[in-house]
């Protein structure tokens, strides 16, 4: 019995059997060599790599622009948690361990948990 365990798609987290569907997710700090399970992962696994890179530079300002206005008021913080619902941009090693699929649903999950305690907390903050 060997110690090998197989590959699993980065998109899915499903095993991998093609060992020739990869994607390169390089510029997601990502191995050149991203496997996927299918072609239905593929073209979803490269779908969010052109989100994150159409919109990356939006998702830094937006981040920016909350950061500023939580030095004067609270509403910061809402912003931030909306951007992050809208952009579910998790780091390289979240989609490493949960796979891209899973991880995007994780990111929108913070993003609403943080604008749903802003808000449940509004009257008390002001």
């Amino acid at each position: 019995m060997s110690n090998f365990k197989s590959p699993k798609c980065s998109y899915c987290k499903k095993p991998v059997a093609d060992q020739n569907l990869i994607v390169n997710a390089h510029s997601y700090g990502l191995s050149d060599k991203t496997k996927v399970c299918s072609e239905e992962c593929k073209v979803q696994f490269q779908a969010f790599l052109d989100y994150t890179n159409k919109y990356k530079f939006l998702f830094l300002g937006g981040i920016l622009i909350s950061s500023i206005i939580c030095f004067f008021h609270i509403s910061g913080v809402l912003l931030l948690g909306i951007i992050i619902a809208i952009f579910p941009f998790v780091t390289p090693h979240t989609i490493e361990i949960l796979g891209v699929k899973k991880s995007k649903v994780l990111g929108r999950v913070i993003g609403i948990g943080i604008s749903a305690i802003v808000t449940m907390s509004w009257g008390d903050l002001l």
